[in-house]
């Protein structure tokens, strides 16, 4: 995992995780079933497919993981439409390399067998993998729907989901699995709805001598190195803002107030004028 990527992970709420992870499992014996219904070589063949812990990982290393062979897209909302300010989000079906030849092979009439050459689908393997994908979350979302309430259908959109993702790995018995990767707002949409859980107190009270650094922003400019190397004493750097722009306090990345410079005794100061939440 990259760098980026374990940060982005990390910053997955663990609460959330947690439960999104838990309700996915609870329902992991129902999709592995569906699989099945969905490849009926599988039940032919008596293929077993059993479902692996479900994990949160962040969309951006899923669509980058080198063992995927084929992605398929999918858009996530509440089932019965939900709210009007409710929007879509999109899910994914990926398949490793085994997994994409077998299924194939047995679709086209062959046994399965978990062979692969390593070589990237052709456009007829793809569209035809797309194709079994149809019948997959069609089975899928009728679990989903029953146990989630959550609807879920195609898209021919390419677009990969920015936040983080809960996993679940469906292996099939001989090799090869099938992942369904849901958004975990939306898994975890009902722990964000209820009321916030209450912070201990005496994590409270530490945290209260934290100290952060807070500051007081009044712009920024963008220059080329070769500039940057060439500043004396005495340049002048223009900044695209009015000369009654407020400046900005901020705390943790976050903007905090907008004030404006002034003087206190003998030091440059920033007074206070509006809450960020102001406008």
């Amino acid at each position: 995992m990259s760098a980026g990527a374990q940060l982005e992970a990390l910053a997955v709420p663990g609460g959330r995780g947690r439960a999104a992870r838990a309700r996915m499992s609870e329902i992991a014996s129902p999709l592995a079933a569906a699989l099945r219904r969905a490849v009926p070589f599988l039940s032919r063949r008596r293929v077993a497919v059993t479902a692996k812990p479900a994990r949160c990982v962040p969309f951006a290393e899923l669509a980058a993981d080198g063992a995927v062979a084929h992605v398929s897209t999918f858009i996530v909302r509440p089932a019965g439409g939900g709210s009007a300010t409710t929007a879509p989000t999109r899910g994914l079906v990926l398949f490793d390399d085994v997994a994409l030849a077998r299924i194939l092979d047995g679709v086209l009439g062959g046994d399965g067998s978990p062979v692969t050459s390593g070589a990237a689908p052709t456009s007829a393997q793809s569209a035809l993998a797309s194709r079994v994908t149809g019948s997959m979350l069609r089975a899928f979302g009728d679990v989903l729907t029953s146990r989630l309430s959550l609807a879920i259908e195609p898209t021919t959109s390419k677009d990969v989901e920015a936040g983080a993702a809960v996993v679940l790995p469906l292996a099939m018995e001989g090799g090869g699995a099938v992942l369904l990767a849901l958004p975990l707002s939306a898994v975890a949409r009902d722990e964000e709805a209820a009321e916030p859980q209450q912070v201990d107190s005496g994590i409270a009270a530490a945290m209260t001598d934290v100290e952060l650094d807070v500051v007081a922003e009044l712009g920024k400019v963008r220059l080329p190195l070769e500039a940057i190397a060439r500043l004396a004493v005495g340049d002048v750097l223009r900044l695209s803002l009015p000369l009654d722009e407020r400046a900005r306090i901020c705390a943790g990345g976050a903007t905090l107030f907008h004030g404006r410079p002034t003087a206190s005794g003998h030091v440059v100061a920033v007074a206070i004028e509006r809450a960020a939440s102001e406008g």
